[in-house]
């Protein structure tokens, strides 16, 4: 035979997927072939489209136009025209098969071979005129892939086989070729899948901008999936997008100029933010929640144990300001803090590892922020309680709430520079002391 086949071309097109795969006997006769979609074109620009079709239930199949005759059982497909053919394509679609191009064994890491699919093997011209020369050139497309893996790029559900190339510009007469074909396990298992996107750069050759270049992926619809950003300090931004709104976008210091190594935030359906997280050079992490677009929730974690403290949780109004702040230090303190209008009102430190003598510490503040008391409850039962007028201490009152002492209670009151000017003292068999430390009573 003196015709040569060029390699084959293969062209993704439509792409398919097989949630179920090909049937365990992947070798197909011409009976599963029925639903073909045959298209012959003809040198004097003529087309024929036509219908495989089952010959018999368990092997034989083909099809008869005006001008070509095609049949194929197990072995070798049979074709003879009576008009010059230039094209002849095969669409297994509808037939629910692919073709099957490469050779490569399923246990040869190295080759091209779709995972159930074994080994297959492209077009090849079995008999032809021998009068004929020139060359035969066969295109594989609409690439399919099997289950949840990637297309491999040896199955495909189209084949088009051009003799134009020939001596003659086209077949006329008869030709046995063969090219493998796999039949699903279930017939209507291809689905197409969506085209792939498409990506646009723009650069700011200029030099205008504080970016460098963006690149946009843009879907087949035309809406946009993705922006990828460079920034002329080297920062990157991701954005990711679904249904044409912002879902999250990613901040990196690339170059490590900034103090912080990445933002990352979330965005509803609506476009709103929903959170926000930042991770610090020095290992902190900032996670923020937001309502209605604004921030409610910020927790710092010490992730790389830098500072002296865990966690800082802090809440907002829907006006920006705090309303809340807990603390966890490494020690096992934990402060609350409770804020109106933006001041703070209280704080209450407890000491949860019990690694100090005391147990709580209750503040309450003024709008201005003034201290207005103070409340220490100590591990052996002490109770201290301080009163502050214009944030001075005027009175404190220690109780021996473990009855450990000899004393009940201690009343101290102050001067507003802080001094000293009355204790009492009240004893467990009821008796008191009084104290003055000034010389003038009327002070008192």
């Amino acid at each position: 035979m003196s015709v040569a086949i060029l390699d084959p071309l293969t062209r993704e097109g439509v792409a398919y997927t097989s949630a179920q795969g090909i049937r365990a006997d992947t070798s197909s006769r011409g009976v599963d072939l029925a639903g073909t979609q045959i298209t012959a074109t003809y040198a004097d620009g003529t087309v024929e489209t036509l219908t495989w079709v089952a010959f018999d239930p368990y092997t034989f199949g083909g099809v008869t136009g005006a001008d070509i005759d095609m049949s194929f059982g197990f072995s070798a497909h049979a074709l003879s025209t009576t008009k010059l053919l230039t094209t002849l394509t095969f669409d297994l679609l509808a037939a629910s098969s692919v073709f099957d191009i490469t050779t490569t064994m399923e246990d040869d890491t190295d080759g091209i071979n779709t995972p159930t699919s074994k080994n297959g093997f492209p077009f090849e011209l079995i008999e032809m005129d021998e009068a004929l020369t020139g060359s035969v050139g066969v295109t594989y497309s609409n690439i399919v892939s099997l289950g949840d893996a990637p297309a491999q790029g040896d199955l495909f559900t189209s084949m088009t086989i051009d003799f134009s190339a020939l001596s003659t510009g086209g077949l006329l007469g008869d030709v046995t070729w063969n090219s493998d074909i796999d039949t699903l396990a279930l017939a209507g298992d291809l689905t197409p899948l969506p085209p792939p996107p498409t990506r646009t750069t723009v650069e700011d050759t200029a030099d205008a901008f504080v970016w460098t270049r963006y690149t946009d992926t843009i879907d087949a619809d035309g809406v946009r999936l993705q922006r990828d950003m460079l920034y002329d300090d080297g920062r990157t931004l991701e954005i990711l997008f679904q249904d044409g709104v912002k879902t999250r976008a990613t901040l990196t210091d690339a170059a490590e100029v900034f103090g912080w190594t990445r933002y990352v935030d979330a965005f509803g359906p609506d476009g709103a933010q929903l959170t926000r997280e930042v991770l610090f050079d020095n290992g902190r992490r900032d996670d923020v929640s937001y309502t209605d677009g604004l921030r409610s929730v910020q927790v710092s974690t010490d992730v790389a144990d830098a500072f002296d403290w865990n966690t800082v949780s802090s809440t907002y109004a829907a006006d920006g300001q705090r309303t809340g702040q807990t603390i966890a230090y490494d020690d096992g303190r934990r402060v609350e803090k409770l804020f109106e209008n933006g001041s703070r009102t209280q704080t209450t430190l407890t000491d949860t590892a019990d690694n100090f003598a005391w147990d709580s510490v209750v503040s309450t503040f003024a709008p201005g922020g003034a201290r207005t008391s103070q409340t220490i409850a100590y591990d052996d039962g002490r109770v201290l309680e301080k009163l502050f007028e214009n944030g001075s201490k005027t009175q404190a009152t220690l109780t021996d709430g473990g009855d450990l002492f000899g004393w009940h209670m201690y009343v101290d009151t102050f001067a507003p520079d802080g001094s000293l000017l009355t204790r009492e003292i009240t004893y467990d068999d009821d008796s008191v002391v009084f104290t003055s430390f000034v010389d003038d009573p009327g002070l008192i």
